[in-house]
């Protein structure tokens, strides 16, 4: 019997697809910086902002979670880009119809490259969904990357999500 139910665990073990195989990393077009992604990434959006910024944004849904992404490459680097990451993801909250949060909390600063910053939030939208989102600067570039419907989805691949964003160099 128990090796019944040690060869029925593996062979659940082996069947359950790795998280990153079913994420792909693509580029953002000439930036440098990369993200993994659940599906094709023929249709990111660009735009230029009224400062001179480029917009990066991506949405893909896989079943009932949404992936998505707000890059912004900033035309001026000599703004303080920690604390426009900090604006912007609280910016998102109206944009999101977001009615509770649990406060945007820093998260890291990467080893490698001491300018990568680092905040996380916990969001809950008007419709009682569940957020999650996390934001990254290295002083030039601004990324928002999050996930909605976190009910739906083991806490791994939100964060292998929330984590695969890549500036150059890092």
């Amino acid at each position: 019997m128990e090796n019944l139910l040690l060869l029925l665990a593996t062979t659940m073990l082996l069947r359950r697809p790795a998280t990153d195989n079913r994420f792909q990393r693509y580029y953002i077009h000439d930036t440098g910086c990369s993200v993994h992604f659940p599906s094709d990434f023929y249709t990111l959006d660009k735009s230029t902002t009224a400062d001179g910024d480029t917009l990066y944004f991506k949405e893909c849904s896989d079943g009932d979670v949404l992936y998505g992404m707000i890059a912004i490459q900033q035309a001026d680097t000599t703004k303080d880009a920690d604390g426009l990451l900090y604006e912007f993801m609280l910016s998102l909250h109206d944009a999101f119809s977001i009615e509770h949060k649990t406060g945007l909390k820093f998260e890291k600063v990467y080893p490698e490259n001491n300018y990568v910053r680092c905040y996380s939030d916990y969001w809950q939208d008007a419709d009682g969904v569940d957020w999650k989102a996390k934001g990254w600067t290295d002083g030039h570039t601004i990324a928002v990357l999050y996930v909605k419907n976190i009910n739906s989805l083991p806490v791994d691949r939100q964060d292998f999500f929330l984590d695969s964003f890549r500036f150059p160099n890092s």
